[in-house]
């Protein structure tokens, strides 16, 4: 991945935002403070009020695609863009510009408005930001972008004003849509392992602020765990010196035997255990914990 930072005094671009939701309302308002000319549309009109004064209002899809060269997209839903963008009008509209769609969804989804945008002579970038609306409006926000490189430099100079964390991620247009997931994926199975670890010491009547204060300063093991798997995955090789995956069972063990003793849910540690005794039955018991990689790809 290739990440870039905000070019001060970078060009000022026609920009148009359509959905005007609590993160599209960001995303506009973002474009809006670094100066760029931005055009707004949203399907209820109240919520246009709101950048009278700061930014042409449209009053249709087609005349919100017709007033600049990029148009952002950031609505509920998939289908929910595709209801105002898949029609002859905007077809038209959008023809020779770029879409850039923020609207979560899946890889599939990005593969299938890169292949309407194709069909109608639009180009297409999928994009994702991670972080809350407060984040965009603090320059705060993570910004991931795939589909063609040279349509995201194109458009560089605009873009990364969003952000100080503005990335390019790869040419296959799902690439956004699949990290968004992966990252998403990554906070809430830690999170669900958390709280059930919390539950763990509370079980044993133990004050949760010694567990809290622990886990902060437990953090950084996680970083560093990445760090190795990252050049295990890459090269394949999963030995190492620090602790085995037979060692890391062993361990895990005594979680399921001390929520089982205090009836606490199982099924988060049989989980994690049944991942790891999968990699040890396929041969990587006396590898290191990264080898678990390999039990989940086909």
């Amino acid at each position: 991945m290739e990440h870039t930072e905000v070019v001060v005094g970078a060009v000022v671009g026609k920009v148009t935002c359509m959905g005007l939701g609590l993160m599209g309302s960001a995303l506009a308002r973002c474009f809006v403070r670094h100066g760029h000319n931005v055009t707004v549309w949203n399907r209820q009109p109240e919520k246009r009020k709101a950048f009278e004064g700061r930014a042409k209002i449209a009053s249709t899809p087609a005349e919100a695609c017709a007033a600049s060269d990029l148009i952002i997209v950031c609505v509920s839903t998939y289908d929910a863009s595709e209801s105002f963008l898949h029609t002859p009008e905007v077809a038209e509209a959008a023809k020779g510009k770029t879409i850039v769609q923020f609207t979560s969804g899946s890889s599939l989804d990005a593969r299938k408005g890169a292949e309407w945008a194709r069909g109608h002579g639009v180009h297409y970038l999928d994009a994702c930001v991670l972080g809350y609306p407060s984040d965009v409006d603090a320059d705060n926000g993570w910004f991931f972008f795939s589909g063609p490189r040279a349509l995201f430099d194109k458009h560089a100079s605009v873009l990364k004003t969003m952000s100080g964390s503005v990335t390019f991620v790869g040419e296959p247009v799902g690439c956004a849509a699949a990290l968004d997931s992966a990252l998403l994926e990554t906070y809430y199975m830690a999170t669900i392992g958390l709280l059930h670890a919390a539950s763990i010491c509370r079980s044993e009547g133990m004050e949760l602020d010694h567990f809290f204060n622990a886990v902060a300063d437990f953090v950084p093991l996680i970083g560093t765990t990445a760090e190795v798997a990252r050049k295990q995955i890459a090269s394949g090789n999963y030995k190492g010196a620090e602790a085995t995956l037979d060692v890391h069972v062993a361990a895990q063990e005594h979680i399921v035997t001390v929520s089982r003793a205090n009836g606490i849910d199982l099924s988060v540690p049989e989980f994690v255990i049944d991942r790891c005794k999968r990699a040890i039955a396929a041969g990587y018991g006396p590898h290191e914990i990264s080898a678990v990689y390999e039990t989940f790809r086909k």
